[in-house]
C-alpha cells in the first residue's frame, strides 16, 4: 500500500487528527470508519492505529488492543503504529510491554508524510523518546533512562527540561560529576540566552545544583555555590537549613569555625520555628552538647525567649532529674490541664522510659485529683480552678496507669471522669483504649459508638469507631458507618474504593480471616495491594511534570519515597495476611460457597446451639441472594440506559473485589500468590516486621528453595532472634541441611555451607538445637510455644500434643501478654481446634474481661 493517502481520506484524516485531539471521540470513530470504508484504504496502518487510540480513549480496551494489533500488522515499519501499540499496553499497566513497543518505534524510521496529515506523534521520534524515557524511570531502568535522556537532549538542547532530565538521570545512576556538569553546562548557556529561565526555575536548578554537590560528598564546594547564588535562590527556609546542614558536616571533618557557624544558623532557624526537632539536634551536635546540663541551659535560655513554645519545655523533661525535674513536670502539667489538653499523655510518654520519673508523674497526679475533688485546687491553699481541669486530669491519670497494666484502676478512674462530665470526647477514647487494652473489643467499640452519636460531623471519631467496630467483629455496623460521609450517589461502599481507606481495609482483612470468610479476606487484601499499585503507576505523569516544572530536589526525594512505599506499616500487615491466607489454602483447599464445618464459630459451641448457628447462617445466605438477584434485574434494566458503562464501572466497585476474592481462594497456585504479595516488601528488606520474613521462610519451605529460607531466617533473626516461630524455623532448617542437599543446584551446594556456618555455628543437630529451650518451655509460654513447635517440626509431637503442652504451661502461668495470647488463641483455633476450649479457659483466668477467650453462642456468632 502506497504511504500517501487519496485527497478525499487525507481530508478525513486530517478531521480525524483534529476530532481525537479535541477529545470529539465519537466524531474520530465515524471519520475513521469512513476512511477505512474507501477501497483503497481498507487496511491503512496509520488509521488503524488512530482508531485504537480512539476506542482506547473510549476506556474499550478489548478493541483497542485488537485494532491496534490489526495496524501492526499491515504496517510493521510503521513508527506511529508501535507507538499506539506501547501507548494502550502503558494505559493497561503493562509498562514492560510498552517498554518493548516503544523503542521499536524509535527505531522505525517515521513517515515521510505532511506534518498535517498524520498523528503528530510520527513526525519526530522527540515524543516517543520522551514517552519511553517516563516509562523507564517509572520501571526504574536508570541505565536506558540515561541513554533516552541524552538522545532526547541532543535532538531538543534548547529545552531546560531536557537538560535537568538528563541530570536527573546520572544523579539516579549516582554518577554525580555528570550531573554537575550537565546543570553547569545548561546554566553557562542560560547567560547567553535569549530567554532565560524564570527566577523559580533559576533558584531550583541552582539549588539542586548545590544539593549534588552535597549527595557527592563535597560540602565545602556546596556552601561556596551556595553562598555565591545567595540573592537567586528564593527557598529562604531551605536555603539556611542547607547553611546549617553544610557547616554542620564541615565541622564533623574538624573545621571548629564551620561549627560555630552551624550553631548560628540553627539558633536563627529555632528563632523562625522553635517547634522544629531537627534544629535542636543540629544546634546540639554543633555545639557539642552532650552534657544533661548544657543542654538544658541552652532549652531554658529557649524558652524564656519564646515562652509559649511547646517543645523546648518537654525537651528540657528528658535531660531533668530528681526535684528538678517534679518542679519542671509539674509546671507543664498545670498548664496544660487548665488548658485541657487531650495529647497530653503522648506528648509526655517520650519520659515512660524512665521508672523514677513515672513514680513523680504519678504522685503529682494523683495529688491533683485528690486535692481538686476536695478543694478545687491543684494544692491546698492555691486558687480554684475551672471543674474540667478535674475532668482532664483524672483522664490523664487512666491513661497513666493504662500504660503501667493497671487496667481496673484506670478504668474506673475514666469512668469517674465521664460521670462528671459525659460529653467529653475525648475520654470516650482514653475509656476505649482501656477497655481494648483489656480484651474488651465489644464495649470499646460501643463507647465509641456512643461518643459518634454525640457528634455525628465530625470525622475523626466516625472512623475511630469503626476501626474498634472492625476489630471488634462488628462488621455490619463498621460499614454503616464508615459510609456516613459517602457521596449520595451510587453504592456508598463503592465510594470508599475511590477513597483508598487502605486502614479499613487490612483490619477488615484481619476481621473476615477471622471469621473464616476467605473470600473477602482475600479482596480486601488485595484492595490493599492495588492502591498501593495504584499509587505506583500514579507517580507517571509527575516524570515530565516535575522536569517541565524545575521542582528536581522534590522530584528526586519524591522517586526515593516512591521506591520505598511498599515498606509501608499498612502494606506489610495486608501481605503477611495475604501470604498466611495463602499459606492455609495450600494445606486445605477453599471450596466455592464455602465449607460450613470450617467456620470457626462453631468451635466451642454445643449441639444446639450449632444447629441454630446454620440454621440463621443458610437463612442469611438466601436473603443475600435474593438481593442479589434484584441488584442483578435492576442492572438488566438499567442496561438500555448505560449498562455497558454500568459494567464497566463495576470493575472498581466492592462487588468486583468480592468476585475477584473468590477467584484468588480457588487459585491452583496459592504459594506463588502468597510469593507475589510478599516481594515487594521483601525487596526492601525492613528492619521490622520479624512475622513478614517468618511468614516468607515458611512459603519458600514449602518451595523447596534453600536459599532464600536462609536468607529469610537471617532477616528474621536480626530483628527478633528469641521469637519462638524464628526458633522454629531454624529447627527446620538445620533439620532439612542435616538430611542433605543432593537434589540442589551445583552453585547452591557450594555455598550452603558457608551459610549453614554463619546462621549456626558450630549446632549441626535439630534436637540438640531444640532442646536448649526446653528448661524455660516448662514455665514461659513463650519458650513452651517455641520448643513444642520446634518439636512438631522434629515429628516427635503431634500439633494437638504440642499446644496441649502450650496451653498446659499457660494455664500455671504468672502473665502473658494480652497481645501474645490472643495470637495463640487464634492460632489454635486454626491448627489445633481440638485444644481450643482448655486455651480459651487458660487465657481467660489471666484476662477474664478479653471477648476473645469467652465461648460463643450462636447469637452472639451470627451477631
Amino acid at each position: 500500500m502506497a504511504d500517501t493517502l487519496p485527497p478525499k481520506e487525507a481530508q478525513l484524516y486530517r478531521k480525524l487528527s483534529k476530532c481525537y485531539d479535541t477529545k470529539q471521540y465519537k466524531q474520530a470513530l465515524r471519520h475513521a470508519n469512513a476512511i477505512l470504508a474507501s477501497a483503497d484504504c481498507l487496511d491503512h496502518p496509520e488509521t488503524l492505529a488512530m482508531k485504537a487510540l480512539v476506542y482506547n480513549s473510549l476506556e474499550k480496551r478489548k478493541e483497542a488492543l485488537e485494532t491496534a494489533k490489526a495496524s501492526l500488522r499491515k504496517g510493521i515499519m510503521k513508527s506511529l503504529c508501535w507507538h499506539v501499540y506501547g501507548i494502550i499496553y502503558r494505559c493497561d499497566g503493562n509498562f514492560e510491554q510498552a517498554i518493548k513497543c516503544y523503542r521499536q518505534a524509535c527505531v522505525k524510521d517515521p513517515p515521510r508524510l505532511t506534518a498535517d496529515v498524520f498523528f503528530p506523534c510520527c513526525q519526530k521520534n522527540q515524543i516517543i523518546l520522551r514517552d519511553l524515557a517516563s516509562l523507564q524511570i517509572q520501571m526504574r531502568d536508570l541505565d536506558g533512562y540515561r541513554e533516552s535522556r541524552r538522545k532526547i537532549l541532543m535532538e531538543r538542547a534548547d529545552l531546560a527540561q531536557n537538560w535537568s532530565g538528563l541530570a536527573v538521570a546520572h544523579h539516579l545512576n549516582q554518577d554525580y560529576d555528570l550531573a554537575i556538569e550537565v546543570i553547569g553546562k545548561w546554566l553557562d548557556l542560560q547567560k547567553e540566552s535569549k530567554t532565560p529561565l524564570h527566577d523559580t526555575e533559576l533558584s531550583e536548578t541552582l539549588f539542586y545544583l548545590v544539593q549534588l554537590h552535597a549527595d557527592k560528598g563535597d560540602p565545602e564546594t556546596a556552601l561556596k555555590l551556595l553562598h555565591e547564588h545567595d540573592q537567586e535562590i528564593w527557598d529562604r527556609r531551605g536555603f539556611h537549613e542547607m547553611r546549617a546542614q553544610l557547616n554542620l558536616a564541615l565541622g564533623a571533618q574538624g573545621q571548629t569555625e564551620a561549627s560555630e557557624k552551624a550553631a548560628t544558623i540553627y539558633g536563627h532557624l529555632i528563632d523562625d520555628n522553635p517547634e522544629d526537632r531537627r534544629y535542636f539536634d543540629g544546634l546540639f551536635e554543633a555545639k557539642h552538647l552532650t552534657e544533661p546540663a548544657k543542654r538544658m541551659a541552652v532549652l531554658d535560655e529557649v524558652h524564656n525567649r519564646y515562652p509559649k513554645a511547646t517543645l523546648p519545655e518537654l525537651l528540657v523533661l528528658r535531660e531533668a532529674t530528681g526535684d528538678d525535674f517534679k518542679s519542671r513536670v509539674d509546671t507543664v502539667l498545670r498548664s496544660c490541664l487548665r488548658k485541657g489538653m487531650p495529647p497530653l499523655f503522648n506528648m509526655l510518654r517520650h519520659l515512660y522510659v524512665d521508672s523514677t520519673k513515672v513514680a513523680t508523674i504519678q504522685t503529682l497526679v494523683e495529688g491533683y485529683v485528690a486535692s481538686l475533688e476536695k478543694d478545687r485546687a491543684f494544692a491546698a491553699g492555691e486558687g480554684i480552678e475551672s471543674p474540667a481541669v478535674l475532668v482532664w486530669t483524672k483522664a490523664y491519670l487512666a491513661q497513666h496507669l493504662d500504660h503501667l497494666g493497671q487496667y481496673d484502676r484506670a478504668l474506673s478512674t475514666v469512668r469517674e471522669a465521664l460521670a462528671h462530665t459525659p460529653t467529653a470526647l475525648e475520654v470516650y477514647f482514653v475509656e476505649a483504649r482501656i477497655l481494648k487494652h483489656m480484651g474488651r473489643l465489644n464495649e470499646a467499640a460501643d463507647q465509641l459508638e456512643l461518643a459518634r452519636s454525640l457528634d455525628t460531623a465530625d470525622r475523626y471519631i466516625n472512623a475511630r469507631c469503626v476501626k474498634y467496630q472492625v476489630r471488634a467483629g462488628q462488621l455490619e455496623k463498621a460499614d454503616q458507618n464508615v459510609v456516613m460521609y459517602a457521596k449520595e450517589n451510587g453504592d456508598p461502599m463503592d465510594y470508599l474504593l475511590t477513597l483508598q481507606i487502605v486502614w479499613f481495609n487490612v483490619v477488615g482483612a484481619k476481621a473476615y480471616w477471622e471469621k473464616r470468610d476467605i473470600p473477602r479476606a482475600l479482596g480486601k487484601v488485595h484492595m490493599v495491594a492495588d492502591d498501593f499499585n495504584t499509587i505506583i503507576s500514579d507517580q507517571f505523569d509527575f516524570h515530565t511534570y516535575c522536569l517541565r516544572k524545575s521542582t528536581l530536589r522534590a522530584y528526586v526525594r519524591f522517586l526515593e519515597g516512591e521506591d520505598n512505599l511498599h515498606g509501608h506499616p499498612n502494606y506489610i500487615e495486608a501481605a503477611i495476611l495475604g501470604a498466611q491466607i495463602y499459606l492455609y489454602l495450600k494445606q486445605k483447599p477453599y471450596k466455592k460457597g464455602g465449607d460450613e464445618d470450617d467456620d470457626p464459630a462453631l468451635i466451642g459451641m454445643s449441639e444446639a446451639d450449632k444447629k441454630k448457628y446454620l440454621s440463621k447462617k443458610r437463612k442469611a445466605a438466601k436473603k443475600a441472594e435474593a438481593a442479589a438477584a434484584v441488584a442483578a434485574t435492576d442492572n438488566k434494566a438499567a442496561a438500555g440506559k448505560g449498562g455497558a458503562k454500568k459494567e464497566e464501572e463495576d470493575l472498581s466497585s466492592r462487588r468486583h473485589y468480592d468476585k475477584k476474592g473468590e477467584e484468588h481462594a480457588l487459585t491452583s497456585e496459592p504459594l506463588e500468590a502468597a510469593l507475589k504479595l510478599l516481594k515487594p516488601a521483601l525487596e526492601l528488606m525492613p528492619k521490622t516486621h520479624v512475622d513478614l520474613y517468618i511468614t516468607a521462610f515458611e512459603v519458600y519451605r514449602q518451595l523447596n528453595k534453600l536459599l532464600p529460607m536462609c536468607r529469610m531466617l537471617a532477616a528474621a533473626a536480626q530483628i527478633d532472634a528469641e521469637h519462638p516461630d524464628v526458633h522454629v524455623c531454624r529447627v527446620q532448617l538445620l533439620q532439612i541441611l542435616a538430611g542433605g542437599i543432593d537434589g540442589q543446584d551445583e552453585l547452591v551446594q557450594k555455598v550452603l555451607p558457608e551459610v549453614q556456618k554463619s546462621l549456626f555455628g558450630s549446632v549441626s543437630d535439630a534436637h540438640a538445637l531444640n532442646e536448649t529451650r526446653k528448661a524455660k518451655a516448662a514455665a514461659e509460654p513463650k519458650e513452651a510455644l517455641a520448643y513444642n513447635l520446634g518439636r512438631v517440626a522434629l515429628g516427635e509431637a503431634s500439633v494437638d500434643d504440642a499446644y496441649a503442652a502450650v496451653v498446659a504451661v499457660v494455664a500455671k502461668a504468672e502473665s502473658f501478654p494480652l497481645k501474645d495470647a490472643q495470637a495463640l488463641a487464634s492460632r489454635v483455633r486454626r491448627e489445633a481446634p481440638s485444644q481450643l476450649q482448655a486455651c480459651q479457659a487458660a487465657c481467660l483466668r489471666l484476662w477474664p474481661a478479653a471477648d476473645a477467650f469467652k465461648p460463643r453462642t450462636s447469637t452472639e456468632a451470627s451477631a
